[in-house]
């Protein structure tokens, strides 16, 4: 059972009429894998069977829609999309979806259909806690990036070791995907676990210049916003004291000067909050200090 090549299998789907994809599959698992072809038969040929996937580095039990994406098949990808109860969010053994999967190959067309089925953007795996936007960073594809933001990934999400998207595409040196996650006001000054900021990460000078030149202007842009913030307070608390012909004019230099107190303490409270790390992260997966740079591609 464990010994499927599903390379060979996939190598007839891709000469398949699009319509019979699905029955392809299921005539070469018949001739060559009976026994797996009978689990499944048995199933009622459940599109979201979980089917034994080894290669490389991976033993695992994934569906049809994971393998489709491990291979960059998009024709099989959208054929297996159009049927009835597929579930683009399926995991498998490792809590990996589809779209973790595509986003960390970085086959954004794939991304795509995935998203235009609903395929949820912020789902952590369980080997790092990683969201399929840690993935792309990882992988380093921009456009992949963009489109999980456009669909309200967490740009600052953490994973179990601390570490947000922008740390992976540091320490992977995925310049493009550095500037997609800093425009889309991803916080370089985030440190991980073990007290490191994206820029630590980096190897690439070009790359740590970035993240430099980021740090330096993410306080200031921070200050910038608690500033608004405490304006915009101070403007609603005082506007109805003012208008307000009731109340004697002795007092009103006393609660004016209560309510810029207020609004100061509310915008500094802002600011410290501003730079705390956001969600996301998941306390219940492990992770081991030693750190694979290029595990993004190859989970």
């Amino acid at each position: 059972m464990h010994g499927i090549k599903w390379q060979e299998i996939l190598d007839a789907v891709k000469g398949s009429n699009h319509k019979n994809i699905i029955n392809t599959i299921k005539e070469e698992l018949k001739a060559k894998h009976r026994d797996t072809y009978t689990e499944w038969e048995a199933s009622q040929f459940n599109i979201n069977y979980p089917f034994p996937f080894k290669v490389g580095c991976i033993n695992n039990r994934c569906t049809l829609l994971h393998i489709a994406t491990y291979y960059d098949l998009k024709d099989m990808v959208n054929a297996l999309l159009a049927v009835e109860n597929i579930d683009v969010n399926a995991i498998d053994r490792d809590k990996v979806t589809p779209l973790h999967r595509a986003a960390g190959n970085g086959n954004a067309d794939i991304v795509k259909a995935l998203l235009e089925k609903k395929a949820e953007v912020n789902v952590v795996d369980s080997i790092y806690g990683a969201t399929p936007l840690h993935w792309a960073a990882g992988g380093g594809n921009a456009k992949i990036v963009k489109a999980l933001f456009a669909k309200g990934a967490e740009i600052n999400a953490v994973d179990q070791g601390g570490e947000t998207p922008l740390h992976y595409a540091a320490e992977n040196d995925r310049k493009r995907a550095v500037r997609a996650l800093l425009k889309r006001e991803a916080n370089p000054l985030l440190k991980n676990n073990y007290g490191k900021i994206p820029r630590d990460l980096a190897k690439r000078s070009s790359i740590r210049h970035i993240l430099d030149r980021s740090e330096k202007e993410t306080p200031r842009e921070l200050m910038i916003y608690a500033c608004c913030v405490t304006v915009v307070l101070l403007a609603v608390l005082t506007a109805p004291v003012i208008l307000n012909k009731d109340i004697a004019i002795e007092v009103i230099p006393s609660v004016l000067i209560f309510f810029v107190i207020t609004a100061l303490v509310v915008g500094v409270i802002r600011y410290k909050m501003l730079q705390r790390v956001p969600s996301t992260r998941v306390d219940e997966v492990q992770i081991e200090e030693g750190r694979n740079p290029e595990r993004i591609s190859i989970v």
